[in-house]
């Protein structure tokens, strides 16, 4: 009942907020996939990812909470994720127009793509780039998943056992 009188209240929900952290995502994995498809690894990309994710959850209305962080977690890992695997797909798409595969048309890169995977050494080399590309996405995210831990505890940023500040101006200490 807590939940649906806060709804009620601001109109916030994890589920939209999730809708936008994922569009968010998505949109950010665009340079991300561009970058990958011209042979750039470019790790602040992940950063667009990561901050996208979370305006995303924010512009949706999604619910500052603990599960925030997880959704935009999750959201920028599946970015970076889609990013990759677009840039495949792309690759896939030169090779079809410049006519270098023959016989297939663009509806057959989902297909190709896992008949591709499918032999070991290639899988071996995709999931060393994904990898790579959740390592340098979580490197590049981690300022944003900071922020979002500060939303949740703002407490943390007060230090509790500071002095008090004395109210004269020779700076002499009171004991």
């Amino acid at each position: 009942m807590h939940d649906s009188v806060n709804y009620e209240l601001n109109g916030k929900n994890y589920f939209r907020g999730a809708i936008g952290a994922i569009l968010g995502a998505i949109l950010g994995s665009v340079p991300w996939a561009i970058a990958l498809y011209f042979g750039w690894f470019v790790g602040w990309l992940g950063f667009i990812i990561g901050f996208l994710s979370k305006k995303g959850y924010e512009l949706f209305g999604g619910k500052i909470g603990k599960r925030k962080l997880w959704i935009v977690c999750s959201a920028t890992v599946l970015g970076i994720l889609f990013g990759n695997v677009s840039a495949d797909f792309f690759d896939f798409g030169r090779l079809i127009y410049s006519g270098e595969i023959e016989g297939v048309t663009y509806w057959d890169i989902p297909l190709m793509y896992f008949y591709w995977i499918s032999d070991s050494e290639v899988l071996i080399s995709v999931l060393k780039n994904v990898g790579l590309g959740l390592i340098f996405g979580a490197l590049g995210v981690a300022s944003v998943f900071r922020e979002m831990r500060r939303e949740l505890n703002p407490q943390a940023e007060t230090p509790q056992n500071m002095p008090a500040e004395s109210s004269d101006d020779e700076g002499s200490s009171t004991e």
